[in-house]
Parts: C-alpha cells; structure tokens; sequence
C-alpha cells in the first residue's frame, strides 16, 4: 500500500503566488527581474533552480501576457539565489513591456506546456489591457 505526503496548510503570509515579475529601468538597459520562492521552485520545478539555466519565450497575440520558461543545458538565462532560498531570473526587456521601472507583482504558474513551464504575467506586460490617456 503506498503513501502520499500531506502539506503543511498555507500560512497567511503564503496565499501569494511566490512567484512575482518587475521591471528595472535605467539609462543603459530595461531588465525585467522573474523572482521565485523557494517554496514555488520545489513545488514547480522539482527543487532550487539556482544556477539552472534556461530559456524564455514571451507570448504574442492570444498568448500576450504569457511566459514560456524552458530549462536548457547552456541556455541564455541563468537562475541567481537570492534572499531566504529564493532565485531569480533576470532577462532583457523585451518590446511588449513598458518604458518605465515597475514594482514587482503577481505572477501565475499555468501549467508545464512545451517541455517547460508557462506563466501568466501580470497586466503591465499586456499592452492591450494598458489603458492609454489621451
């Protein structure tokens, strides 16, 4: 007979996602900052993804606001620890994001699609729910 492992319940300080995105904005580039709890990287990668390397997709027209996450043996993008076991992944900006520095916020893990991870970003990277003032 076997046996499944039953979870802590969440304490009130983890009904966030663990997993948020800002924005970095200076003269010389845009840096866009995937920050990861270590709870978040046992629960969906399998563990700490320090010093892992991957490779990022953004999604364009129906999949706007999505990020495809792919681990990859001498990928572009390389996992840093961070603060109290967490990692974060840094990236250039790319097109769809504003031009200025934006706090981190939410984001939501999807599901593991396309041999990786799939992410829904929040808002700010949606150019078409960005309200524009005339």
């Amino acid at each position: 007979m076997g046996f499944t492992p039953i979870k802590a319940p969440l304490k009130a300080s983890d009904n966030r996602t663990g997993i948020s995105l800002s924005l970095l904005v200076s003269k010389k580039a845009a840096v866009a900052r995937l920050s990861v709890t270590a709870r978040v990287q046992e629960e969906i990668f399998g563990g700490p993804i320090a010093g892992r390397r991957f490779e990022a997709s953004v999604g364009r027209g129906q999949d706007e606001g999505r990020l495809l996450l792919v681990e990859k043996e001498g990928g572009a993008l390389e996992a840093r620890k961070s603060v109290a076991g967490s990692a974060m992944i840094r990236m250039v900006a790319w097109d769809l994001l504003p031009k200025d520095k934006r706090a981190g916020a939410e984001v939501r893990f999807l599901e593991a699609a396309q041999g990786g991870w799939l992410f829904l970003l929040p808002d700010w990277t949606r150019p078409s729910l960005v309200r524009r003032v005339a």
